[in-house]
């Protein structure tokens, strides 16, 4: 990053009885001759994982001193995650278009830029996370915490490749999208956290996204899976 004062542009959270979905979510204003290309390859069982802050009052587990903060990470993996493996993951993205006067240009930097933004904003979540049981006092709470990059409409495109590198198809313009990125953090006072992915959305696959966190009770079973 650079030195430049950051602001973060969103912070989102949606909650059922003891849990919780935090979203940074930063934008990106992009337009339809320079688009976000994502390349995708097939996710490996070791890329196939979520994981989720469980954050608990001393008294549960019946040991240490009365406000001692303990907090776990639970790791969700391979087919019971709700990244699966053998669906496309980005790996790389690149903007791509054409200027004035013709020729391909292409760039990862601005993009770049604000995911550092976006998993800047997951650190103090996550720090955030690990007091939740008092911050809502309750004895137990969970945190699922999926860092989210915004660009314009009809701005985002993803091509799939095979796991040798050989395109299997044309680039689609596409509403969503998921990078691996594999970010680990470890707070002041609290297990390690590990973000294993970054959600890509136009603002329609957004609004999207949203309705269906607002909905669908099964895919939070997913997320809080066993934990």
């Amino acid at each position: 990053m650079s030195g430049n004062a950051r602001q973060f542009d969103v912070r989102a959270a949606l909650r059922r009885d003891n849990a919780a979905i935090e979203l940074p979510i930063e934008c990106k204003s992009l337009k339809a001759s320079y688009p976000l290309l994502l390349s995708c390859i097939p996710r490996s069982q070791e890329e196939s994982f979520h994981s989720v802050i469980y954050s608990r009052e001393p008294d549960v587990v019946g040991a240490g001193p009365r406000g001692t903060i303990y907090s776990r990470t639970h790791t969700i993996r391979s087919v019971e995650s709700i990244y699966q493996p053998g669906s496309p993951v980005g790996k790389s993205t690149a903007q791509v278009g054409r200027d004035e006067n013709g020729p391909v240009s292409s760039g990862d930097g601005a993009a770049f830029d604000k995911w550092a933004q976006a998993f800047a904003s997951a650190d103090g979540l996550i720090a955030r996370a690990v007091h939740a049981y008092r911050r809502y006092r309750t004895s137990h709470y969970m945190t699922f915490i999926a860092p989210i990059l915004v660009v314009s409409n009809e701005t985002l495109w993803s091509v799939n490749y095979s796991e040798e590198g050989v395109p299997v198809d044309d680039p689609a313009q596409v509403d969503e999208g998921l990078l691996y990125a594999d970010r680990r953090y470890l707070p002041t006072d609290g297990a390690s956290y590990t973000l294993s992915h970054l959600h890509i959305y136009t603002r329609t696959g957004l609004d999207r996204f949203l309705q269906r966190l607002a909905s669908d009770g099964a895919l939070w079973k997913a997320i809080f899976k066993a934990t």
